[in-house]
């Protein structure tokens, strides 16, 4: 019995799990806690290449065992999806723009590079939008802290697309001021929830075009460290 007191104390709860993946103070840990997250959801659940997919199935299964304030940031997220999947119904999307797979839709691959604020944001944006994200950063880490003057609009925006359930931003004035690092981890949290990649330590140096009939765009990436060209990966777009 003690055995089975020592294991079932040892497991980690979706709420807990979510909780120190809400609280990370860094983005290291709250990569860290967004795995167990993940591996606290019952069955399996695929990350890679699922965009929306992967928003809707991690809330279908996890948000039954979480508590109220918890359950609010999924469904914040998927209001903020099926707004813009009504804006881009009255717009007419093309047919072909969107695959006939079931649920959210599957518009193509986008590759984000830079993860600082801009970036990020770019990078909800497309992924609520459909898209399968990538963002490419040379850093480990969000970079140094610089405080930013924030206008009303701006973070209106960052409350919309979910930042405001992972940061607190200090109000003066008709300007607020939000710590870069703080903004740069409340977008990466939300980026992880939408099922976008984060990968560190690379660089995006430019674009490989078609080489066939359907063939796509690839990015051209390489490890931080290493400027020649030869030491390349590339993604496709």
């Amino acid at each position: 019995s003690s055995q089975a007191m020592q294991s079932s104390s040892s497991e980690t709860s979706p709420r807990s799990a979510f909780e120190a993946f809400a609280s990370a103070a860094d983005v290291a840990a709250a990569d860290a806690a967004f795995a167990d997250l993940v591996a606290a959801v019952p069955g399996a659940l695929t990350i890679a290449d699922q965009g929306l997919f992967f928003l809707e199935e991690l809330a279908d299964r996890v948000t039954p065992l979480l508590n109220f304030r918890q359950r609010q940031v999924f469904k914040h997220l998927l209001g903020e999806a099926d707004a813009r999947q009504r804006t881009l119904d009255l717009m007419r999307v093309a047919p072909d723009a969107i695959t006939a797979r079931p649920g959210p839709p599957d518009r193509g691959r986008v590759l984000v590079s830079g993860a600082g604020p801009a970036g990020l944001r770019a990078a909800v944006e497309a992924a609520l939008l459909g898209f399968q994200v990538t963002v490419v950063d040379v850093r480990g880490d969000p970079g140094p802290e610089t405080m930013l003057a924030l206008w009303p609009g701006t973070v209106q925006d960052l409350a919309a697309c979910g930042a405001r359930f992972f940061a607190r931003w200090d109000p003066h004035g008709q300007v607020v001021q939000l710590d870069r690092r703080q903004a740069c981890l409340a977008l990466h949290k939300v980026c992880r929830l939408l099922g976008v990649e984060v990968v560190p330590r690379f660089e995006f140096f430019g674009l490989a075009p078609p080489t066939a009939q359907g063939a796509r765009w690839e990015g051209r990436l390489r490890p931080a460290q290493h400027r020649r060209p030869t030491l390349r990966a590339r993604h496709r777009l």
